[in-house]
């Protein structure tokens, strides 16, 4: 880029300060994302960077500079609702930052307010440009479509740009067509194979940050790295590594597990540890009923049938929970079909085992943005937490029983949806091509869910505790524990 350009972008990141006031320091990969939107060189720029690195705000910072500057129009585009309003928000927050920025804002608008107006969804200049943001979310197709086709902007920044479909993603495109003098910058994770992964690896235009890399600038530490590469997704949120070939169809799914790794965990011979739990896929139309005991390292399958009857379900559960020494808050049971009714009748008898509903709300974290927590979750529903807790179990070494059922693993597939989030197939999908239903993978993965609240996330509201019925207020819990952990002769 010209030197007076380059000249220009460093005077301007200067100006810039954290919620503290102090300077706000610009790692080596924010410098060049920042540089090339004041500049707009070059006019398409693909980012990848680990997750929490920091391409957001300085995408933020670069469209501030750029906007307020040179009075140009900005179109800040997310995958969904919430991820556009990510980069938005930090605009908010850095045009107070400098006079030479807030002194553009257009209107009466006090700045205070405007601080507040955390929902805001355009902001205007004294001497003309703006930026305003729009959602590529696919809830409402043609309400959206009809959003892109009727916006236009010669300055685009696309964040989380895999999670768009090809179809979305040229609709995007289309709306630089009324300018010459254009600017497209993406981001994204490596989660695809589709329009992204292809520009990216063609294009030389492109700004590549791993793990590595971030150490290496001082963005993490060698123990955040240490601890996060323990988590799911490390190789795409950290590592930046896209799939192979063989790891994705042309619908973004995967298998759960490959064959191989499916075999090699048969072929272990471990001495069980660890408490028992036990897992059940109740039967239903066709399928037959599956109970599998699982240990920190070992899963087997203790039994299967093909008997329809409620009662004998609600006899064999009590069975094994006898034989085997299984307490109640060990017992975890897929509620679809006849799941509800055998845990009905088990409640009526005293038994409280886990409920686990495949659509039912993932487990939930938060981080803190702008001083306030944020809660999210990185799955679509406990179906997907809990399959991926059974990958991850199976990658760390976890054994299963010689047993050809549990290849059935291997049919399961996931996907990151448009909003980001891993989602599995259903079975409904699975049968329509050609794949019985998973039973005994499914006994295995509810073993896997989340089978108690936190306390700490009990409020006063009523709410279903898992494994426990209702509980009307958190003053119960006591109670609750006491029953959980009364097994009954």
């Amino acid at each position: 880029m010209p030197e007076t350009m380059h000249s220009a972008s460093l005077a301007l990141s200067k100006l810039f300060k954290r919620e503290d006031g102090s300077p706000f320091h610009f790692y080596e990969g924010q410098k060049k994302i920042f540089n090339s939107i004041c500049c707009k060189t070059p006019q398409r720029l693909y980012v990848v960077t680990p997750t929490q690195y920091g391409k957001s705000e300085a995408c933020a910072c670069g469209v501030v500079a750029r906007s307020t500057v040179k009075h140009e129009k900005w179109c800040i585009i997310g995958a969904t609702d919430k991820k556009s309003r990510v980069i938005m928000n930090y605009v908010l927050q850095h045009l107070f930052d400098n006079p030479l920025f807030f002194s553009e804002i257009a209107g009466n608008i006090s700045l205070e307010r405007l601080k507040q107006e955390k929902s805001k969804d355009r902001i205007t200049y004294k001497n003309g440009g703006e930026v305003f943001i729009l959602s590529a979310q696919t809830k409402n197709r043609k309400a959206m479509m009809d959003a892109l086709l009727s916006f236009g902007s010669p300055n685009i920044i696309l964040d989380e740009s895999p999670l768009l479909s090809d179809e979305v993603y040229a609709m995007v495109k289309r709306m630089l067509g009324g300018s010459q003098d254009n600017f497209m910058l993406e981001t994204g994770n490596p989660i695809n194979r589709n329009h992204f992964y292809k520009a990216f690896k063609s294009s030389k235009d492109k700004i590549f940050i791993d793990d590595k890399m971030a150490l290496k600038e001082g963005r993490f530490s060698k123990e955040y790295l240490a601890e996060m590469s323990k988590e799911a997704f490390y190789s795409i949120l950290y590592e930046c590594k896209f799939p192979t070939g063989n790891d994705i169809d042309n619908l973004g799914w995967r298998p759960l597990a490959s064959l191989d790794l499916i075999e090699q965990a048969r072929s272990k011979r471990v001495r069980p540890t660890g408490r028992k739990l036990l897992g059940i896929d109740p039967g239903h139309g066709g399928d037959e009923s599956v109970y599998v005991i699982r240990t920190d390292n070992y899963a087997y399958v203790k039994d299967k049938d093909n008997i329809k009857n409620l009662m004998v379900n609600v006899e064999k559960t009590q069975r094994i929970m006898k034989e085997e020494g299984i307490p109640q808050q060990d017992v975890f049971i897929d509620t679809l079909g006849i799941g509800e009714g055998v845990s009905d009748r088990l409640e009526e008898l005293g038994v409280y085992i886990n409920r686990v509903g495949a659509g039912d709300r993932p487990t939930q974290e938060f981080k803190v943005i702008n001083g306030k927590r944020e809660y999210y979750s990185k799955f679509l529903n406990v179906k997907a937490e809990m399959y991926m807790n059974l990958k991850d179990w199976l990658e760390a070494g976890g054994a299963l029983e010689d047993n050809p059922d549990f290849d059935e693993i291997a049919d399961n597939k996931w996907k990151f949806n448009s909003s980001g989030k891993v989602q599995m197939k259903s079975k409904q999908e699975l049968k329509l091509e050609g794949i019985d239903s998973p039973n005994t993978a499914e006994a295995l993965a509810v073993t896997f869910s989340k089978g108690f609240n936190k306390p700490g996330e009990v409020d006063s509201n009523s709410l279903w505790f898992t494994g426990a019925g209702k509980v009307e207020t958190a003053r119960e819990l006591p109670r609750v524990r006491e029953e959980l952990y009364n097994l009954p002769d």
